[in-house]
């Protein structure tokens, strides 16, 4: 499993003040839709998810902008309400650490977030037939494919790599010519 964060500088500022109020008002109703859940049984392994995906996260893949996460497992284990409360916990002490940016929190939770939620989605409800190993691959598959392509899009397209009004790709190209 991997994961990239967008560090700080990545993203103009309103899209990343869209971003921290997006993932705000997720958490706002995370937290509210967890009081319905049994909370108690579910928060020692909301901790030691977070505390896997922080350790996971903090490790890079050699010289790849990508780490290690365990976004789509925190998901499966604790639910996705849960899960996005744990994915945002991490971002921020990440962010503290130098890892992400400041900035990015709000967009890096989201992305993660999505992971958190696909992922369950995958395994819960449409591959709930399969074997445990084979759902548990797929979704996560699946879940990292559309986080990382969703996180190449905001980034091309934010600054302009990626016309997304011309359906052009700019790579390597001077966009004016």
């Amino acid at each position: 499993m991997s994961h990239i964060h967008l560090p700080d500088g990545v993203l103009p500022a309103n899209l990343w003040l869209l971003s921290y109020l997006a993932a705000w008002l997720w958490l706002r109703s995370a937290l509210r839709q967890s009081e319905k859940e049994a909370v108690q049984r579910k928060l020692p392994f909301v901790a030691a998810m977070s505390a896997l995906m922080l350790l996971t996260m903090s490790i890079p893949l050699g010289p790849l902008p990508f780490h290690l996460n365990l976004t789509v497992l925190t998901g499966i284990v604790v639910g996705p309400w849960l899960g996005f409360v744990a994915v945002v916990i991490v971002n921020i002490i990440l962010s503290l650490l130098g890892h992400g940016g400041l900035t990015t929190i709000g967009i890096n939770s989201l992305i993660a977030g999505l992971e958190v939620v696909v992922g369950w989605w995958l395994y819960h409800r449409l591959l709930h037939s399969w074997r445990r190993s084979w759902r548990t691959l797929l979704a996560t598959g699946l879940a990292l494919l559309l986080s990382i392509s969703l996180s190449l899009g905001i980034v091309g397209s934010s600054t302009g790599m990626l016309d997304l009004a011309g359906h052009e790709l700019h790579l390597g190209q001077d966009p004016i010519a």
